[in-house]
C-alpha cells in the first residue's frame, strides 16, 4: 500500500506543471521523466517496435503479441497483444482519414462524447488522449502526416490498475531508435 501511495503522490507531482499550463499550452509527457515512475511501480515490462511505422512502446510484461485475423487487418488492425487470459488487450489499429489532423480528431472525438479528449505531446509526437467509457476503452490517437491515424486502446479500462498501466504505455510512445 505504501508503494502504491508512493507512486500515486509522484505522479501527481510530475502532472502538476501539466495542470497549471493546460489552458495556454499544450501539456508534454516524456519517457525520460515516466520511466522512474515505471520502475518505482515494480511493473515490469520492455518495448516492442512497430518498425513499419518508426515507432515503439513499452508493454507490460504478461501483454503478448497475438496473431491479428485477415478480417481485423483488413479492417486497419495493426497488432493486438493480449494477456494469457484473453481479458486484457492492447491493440493498434491504422485508419486512413483523407485531410485528417490532431485538431480534428479532437473535436470528433468530442463530438462523439469521448471522455476527458485532450492533445498532449509524448516524446516530441503530437497526440489525442481519450476514454470511451461506452466501450470501456482508454486510447491514445497519432495522426501521421499522410492523415493516417495510429490509435493505440487498451481494454478493459476500468480493471484495476489499467489506467495506470495505458498511461505508462502511452507515455512512451516515440520514434524507434
Amino acid at each position: 500500500m505504501k508503494k502504491l501511495i508512493a507512486l500515486f503522490s509522484l505522479l501527481c507531482v510530475i502532472a502538476m506543471p501539466f495542470a497549471v499550463t493546460a489552458e495556454t499550452t499544450v501539456p508534454e509527457i516524456n519517457w525520460a521523466d515516466m520511466e522512474p515512475i515505471v520502475k518505482a511501480s515494480e511493473i515490469s515490462g520492455s518495448f516492442y517496435s512497430l518498425s513499419d511505422m518508426g515507432l515503439m512502446f513499452w508493454v507490460p510484461d504478461g501483454l503478448e503479441p497475438v496473431e491479428v485475423s485477415e478480417e481485423d487487418a483488413a479492417a486497419g488492425r495493426y497488432a493486438l497483444l493480449m494477456d494469457e487470459e484473453k481479458t486484457c488487450a492492447l491493440s493498434i489499429d491504422t485508419l486512413y482519414m483523407e485531410g485528417m489532423t490532431l485538431d480534428q480528431a479532437y473535436e470528433n472525438a468530442v463530438a462523439n462524447g469521448m471522455k476527458e479528449p485532450e492533445i498532449v505531446t509524448v516524446n516530441g509526437i503530437g497526440t489525442l488522449s481519450y476514454t470511451n467509457e461506452a466501450d470501456d476503452i482508454g486510447s491514445i490517437v497519432l495522426v501521421d502526416t499522410n492523415c493516417n491515424m495510429i490509435i493505440f486502446s487498451f481494454a478493459p479500462f476500468s480493471a484495476d490498475g489499467a489506467e495506470i498501466v495505458f498511461s505508462f504505455i502511452a507515455a512512451s510512445i516515440m520514434p524507434l531508435e
